[in-house]
């Protein structure tokens, strides 16, 4: 790649990402696309078709050519302010792994930020 090259590269990418819950309630999110303009993932947006399985599709910018400076630290902070908020609980497989899902509060939560207004990727629910 040449020095040109990556200088078409700073800017953003937008992700078209799909949100869906399962039978159990759990929102999962999908990425089904990155584009390199808002309008491309728009466009792209639109085409899709209308399921009603799915609560919802949405185009996120996220800037290119950074470090986000997130630690296992911070990452476990937010975490745990989650789980004292009621937000969301914990869960331990078999194997000893944990794993966190949305509680009734924080699906009510969702919702609010979902209906009420933008959320940005980097403060669902936090």
């Amino acid at each position: 790649m040449s020095p040109d090259d990556k200088d078409k590269l700073d800017g953003s990418a937008f992700v078209l990402e799909r949100h869906r819950k399962d039978e159990d309630g759990q929102i999962f999110y999908e990425i089904l696309g990155i584009f390199t303009s808002e309008k491309l993932a728009l466009s792209n947006m639109e085409s899709l078709p209308d399921d009603s399985s799915y609560l919802r599709y949405q185009v996120t910018e996220y800037p290119l050519n950074i470090i986000v400076p997130v630690s296992m630290d911070e990452v476990e902070i937010m975490i745990e302010k989650l789980c004292k908020q009621d937000l969301v609980e914990p869960l331990i497989d078999e194997d000893g792994n944990f794993h966190f899902r949305l509680t009734d509060l924080g699906k009510e939560k969702f919702k609010e930020d979902d209906n009420g207004g933008e959320m940005d990727s980097t403060d669902r629910m936090i």
